[in-house]
């Protein structure tokens, strides 16, 4: 987590920062992609994977934007 995930959210934190300060507003597309077979841990185990997701929440996605 200290050597990977908290350095690049900070410094995704600090370049949408600065596109703000400049634009007042940015676009940040969430994607990742998918293991070929299910982890044990997830909650969804079926066969059919999709290659790739990109996140979307009600409160940071309009639904113009969605289509």
């Amino acid at each position: 987590m200290n050597d990977y995930y908290q350095p690049h959210h900070q410094a995704l934190t600090e370049a949408v920062q600065s596109i703000l300060d400049y634009q007042r507003r940015a676009l940040v597309i969430d994607c990742h992609s998918f293991s070929s077979k299910p982890l044990p841990h997830e909650d969804h185990q079926s066969k059919h994977r999709a290659d790739i997701c990109i996140g979307t929440d009600d409160f940071h996605t309009s639904p113009e934007l969605c289509q």
